[in-house]
């Protein structure tokens, strides 16, 4: 691993800037905050950890709705020192953001003999790739499931043998979230190669069992005991939410999931990319292809049942970083070959600075778009969670789709139509008239939605509050609103 304390000071002061820039021009647009909703519901998951030890969303009522439960107590420590986790929670992120920086020199450093440049490039590109710093100050998980991925690849790529620390990272990661249960194909190919080329024995293969169940079970049973279900609620909510995309092509929508990869440097990075491929097959470099195997099918998966791209594609952000460092590799492959030849030479000296002239301009661009996220979430679900807290009765019920700001500033009870936090709601997610009848038998006085959402359920109610924010509809959207369902509210 780079260990050179020049290059960490480097990795360390461009992603203090990186994160800087985007949280700086967020607070210039609108103000702090998080990109996305999300973000409040892992707040109050830490908030209550802090507060009561236990994993709930309401006091004294564990769900499993929280997709990563160690991120909810890595979060829940700024909770001993106040009330206000912004700062904690953008430290996280910031160490999340260098250590990918870091871990990806020090990938690209074993899957790219050749590179021994003196400046750490591949770390601060990775550093100022616009999808990773937003995902740095999001206030989600993101970027720690992306760290573990290269640290496995890292390990895989090493000499010595670390088979028990690569399955209980796979472990850990399923805390971070289930997604890092796929990382155990790559895994488990390298694990059969070189069984067959008798590299390991089944010493080896015993030992990433061990480390991987160790920490496997223990999240498996704590889900269960609470839900009696093995996965978080989010895992089955967000799946049933979005069935309606499933029926559009599915080519078309891998195309989707994969385009997300593209916008900023990774369309300039594609042809390395596919001579990387290329020529790690000629040289049967296993890691590498066991990973391009695990990203394709990473995509698939998701092409297949959670095709979604809204939020710069966050939900495959976590393996981009595997994309830019493998397409990266070939890039410095092809600038090897070509640098001395006279039209081969101009063609990829032009080729690399177009990369970095389009980092920058996306890296801009990411900024603007960070910053119009906050303002989104700031001025509709935040603004309206702030509203119902001061205009309603103490024990209202809220009927609401988006629950994170509403959850961490509402102070009522909330009846999740999403399914988050109340998973009985699974069967007639998206249906309007059963949705309608489940509200009136759980007593709810108020709906908060955007009206698009439920257009059925809204069209006979009546709006006590819509909110004034102008990001939403300069984006196209709507405005949050507030409808009152019980009058005697």
């Amino acid at each position: 691993m780079p260990g050179n304390w020049k290059r960490i000071l480097i990795l360390l002061g461009a992603a203090i800037i990186s994160m800087s820039v985007f949280i700086i021009w967020s607070g210039h647009v609108q103000g702090l905050g998080y990109p996305l909703d999300d973000a409040w519901i892992h707040q109050t998951f830490a908030r209550n950890l802090a507060r009561y030890h236990e994993l709930s969303y309401f006091q004294g009522i564990p769900t499993t709705g929280s997709t990563s439960p160690l991120w909810s107590l890595l979060l829940s420590f700024g909770y001993y020192f106040g009330t206000d986790n912004y700062l904690w929670t953008i430290l996280l992120g910031l160490a999340a953001l260098f250590s990918l920086g870091w871990l990806g020199e020090g990938v690209f450093s074993r899957i790219t003999p050749d590179y021994s440049s003196v400046f750490p490039w591949v770390g601060v590109l990775l550093i100022f790739e616009w999808h990773l710093v937003w995902a740095a100050a999001s206030g989600m998980e993101t970027l720690i499931l992306a760290d573990i991925i290269l640290i496995v690849i890292y390990l895989l790529l090493g000499e010595k043998d670390r088979w028990f620390w690569i399955g209980a990272l796979i472990g850990i990661g399923v805390w971070i979230r289930p997604d890092a249960m796929t990382v155990i194909g790559p895994v488990a190919l390298i694990l059969g190669i070189r069984l067959t080329q008798r590299k390991i024995t089944w010493r080896h293969v015993f030992l990433t069992i061990f480390g991987f169940t160790i920490f496997l079970l223990p999240y498996l049973f704590m889900n269960y005991s609470i839900s009696e279900k093995f996965w978080p609620n989010t895992y089955f909510a967000k799946q049933i939410e979005y069935r309606q995309i499933l029926e559009q092509p599915f080519v078309e929508r891998l195309v989707g999931v994969f385009q997300q990869h593209t916008i900023g440097i990774g369309i300039l990075l594609l042809p390395g990319f596919f001579y990387k491929i290329w020529k790690s097959i000629r040289t049967r470099d296993w890691v590498v292809i066991s990973f391009v195997i695990w990203w394709i099918g990473f995509l698939i998966i998701y092409a297949a049942k959670l095709p979604v791209t809204y939020q710069h594609g966050r939900y495959t952000i976590p393996i981009m970083p595997v994309f830019f460092l493998l397409a990266g590799s070939g890039v410095n492959s092809i600038f090897l070959m070509e640098r001395q030849k006279r039209w081969g030479g101009i063609i990829v000296k032009t080729w690399i600075i177009s990369i970095f002239l389009v980092g920058i301009g996306f890296f801009g661009i990411g900024a603007n778009a960070y910053a119009n996220d906050v303002a989104i979430i700031e001025t509709e679900m935040v603004a309206t969670a702030k509203w119902i807290d001061k205009n309603t009765p103490s024990d209202s019920i809220i009927a609401a789709h988006d629950i994170g700001a509403l959850g961490f500033y509402g102070n009522r009870k909330i009846i999740d139509l999403a399914g988050l936090i109340s998973p009985e709601v699974f069967p007639f997610i998206r249906d309007e008239n059963q949705l309608g009848t489940y509200i009136q038998d759980s007593n709810a006085d108020f709906l908060m939605t955007f009206p698009a959402w439920y257009p059925f359920l809204t069209s006979s109610l009546k709006s006590v509050f819509i909110s004034p924010g102008k990001y939403s509809p300069n984006a196209g959207a709507e405005n949050m609103v507030v409808y009152i369902i019980r009058r005697d509210k």
